[in-house]
Formats: C-alpha cells, sequence, structure tokens
C-alpha cells in the first residue's frame, strides 16, 4: 500500500478529473469537507477505513487509489471526452442509458466494418495492375 500522501494525490487528481468539489466528494462519501481536504493533503489516517466509498463515488477500483491497476480495473486516467461521456451516462435515466449503449454498439461495429472497406480500394488497385494469365490456347480475357 502506498504512503497516505500518494492516494490523497490519487483522490485529488481523480476528483478533480471528474469534476466533484471537496464539498462533493465530502456529501457522497458521508464526512467532512476538511476531512476529504485531509487526506488529499496525507494529514489524516482515516482514508482507508472510508476507500472503498470515495473509490465508489470517484468511480475507480480501489486499487487505483492504492497505486496498482490491477487487470481488469478501469484506467485511472480518461480523456476530456471520455469523462464528458461518462458523466451524461450518469445523469442520464434508465432509458436513456440503454439508448446510448444501443448507439455505441451500432457505431463500434460500423467502425469495425469500415475498417476491411478501406482496405478494398488499395487491394482492388492491386489486383488491376497485376498481368493476366492467359489459359492455353485462349487469349486473355478483356479488363473491364
Amino acid at each position: 500500500m502506498d504512503t497516505p500522501e500518494a492516494i490523497g494525490e490519487r483522490i485529488r487528481d481523480i476528483r478533480r478529473q471528474r469534476g466533484i468539489t471537496q464539498e462533493g466528494l465530502a456529501e457522497a462519501v458521508g464526512v467532512s469537507r476538511s476531512a476529504v481536504a485531509q487526506w488529499e493533503t496525507g494529514r489524516a489516517g482515516q482514508v482507508t477505513g472510508n476507500l472503498t466509498r470515495v473509490a465508489d463515488v470517484l468511480g475507480v477500483h480501489v486499487a487505483v487509489l492504492l497505486g496498482a491497476n490491477p487487470r481488469g480495473a478501469p484506467p485511472s486516467k480518461l480523456s476530456g471526452d471520455e469523462m464528458a461521456l461518462v458523466r451524461l451516462y450518469r445523469e442520464a435515466s434508465v432509458a436513456d442509458r440503454q439508448m446510448l449503449l444501443r448507439n455505441a454498439k451500432r457505431l463500434g461495429k460500423a467502425a469495425a466494418a469500415a475498417k476491411p472497406a478501406a482496405k478494398a480500394p488499395a487491394q482492388a488497385k492491386a489486383a488491376a495492375k497485376a498481368p493476366v494469365k492467359a489459359k492455353r490456347g485462349r487469349p486473355p480475357k478483356a479488363q473491364k
């Protein structure tokens, strides 16, 4: 386990990435704002008792706060667009979340299908340059 200072830095960094204030984190975890400030500066050892709730509120695995990134744990740093998507998803109704997931799956499939199609023109161009072998006794067919 990392030092309280390192854990506090990660809490502060992730909290800021998520756009959560100290007051917001404190309210969600059920502690005072000064307790959160003390955790973030490594001046209080009581963060370990609340680590699970802090991780839940921040949307990360507890191991991320402790300094590890186990396989399957979400990455600790997200881009601005990724954070915005997560925030919007969390604020959406259940029906809207289902719609968002359906659209994301559809877009993923479309992107995967577009990758082979992008290679097709290059393959067709290469095939057009290749010489056509004539069958025995017949002249080569004209290319279309």
